[in-house]
């Protein structure tokens, strides 16, 4: 009889053992995931609008404290080139750092016209794609954040560019390294 309530007892505390094992697993697996998340999180943009006048703006943002790099802005458009995307590209966004291009000093290539600014035309951005600091390859929408390869159906492909004919505005950011 005290072999068979031993044999209950250690069936029991095994049980146990693996569910707090697997408990265990799964918040690591969780804090892993979050730990690459983390640089990602504080990369963003956001499109500046006036109400007077045609002042818009391209911010692009690194909150983290270290670089993020192959920066590409895909932008869909309509207006004097219709129905375009278009490709926004820079080499690296520095840390704790904002970038923000005036849509009046974007020239769109190619396009019908000579000398065609995106000021001039009607955009939003639809993505922004850059590799974190471990070669991973995010993508940020206006509704998602994810890694390039676990996005289904994503199309980065561009019809045109939007290149600078000004220096873009730089500008150190506060709150760099802290949660958004």
């Amino acid at each position: 009889m005290a072999a068979i309530g031993g044999l209950i007892f250690t069936g029991i505390a095994t049980y146990y053992s693996a569910w707090v094992a697997q408990d265990q697993l799964e918040q690591s697996r969780d804090e892993s995931v979050q730990k690459a998340r983390d640089q990602a999180s504080r990369v963003t943009f956001w499109e500046e609008n006036s109400l007077y006048g045609k002042t818009r703006e391209i911010h692009l943002v690194n909150r983290s404290p270290d670089p993020v790099s192959l920066i590409q802005v895909v932008i869909r458009v309509s207006g004097p080139v219709e129905d375009n995307r278009l490709l926004l590209a820079d080499r690296n966004l520095p840390p704790c750092t904002e970038i923000a291009f005036n849509a009046a000093d974007l020239i769109i290539s190619p396009t019908a016209k000579d000398n065609s600014f995106l000021g001039d035309a009607t955009w939003r951005i639809e993505s922004l794609t850059f590799t974190d600091r471990n070669g991973r390859v995010w993508v940020r929408s206006p509704i998602f954040l994810s890694r390039k390869d676990q996005v289904q159906g994503f199309n980065d492909r561009v019809t045109g560019s939007a290149l600078p004919s000004k220096p873009a505005e730089v500008k150190k950011v506060s709150l760099c390294g802290q949660g958004v």
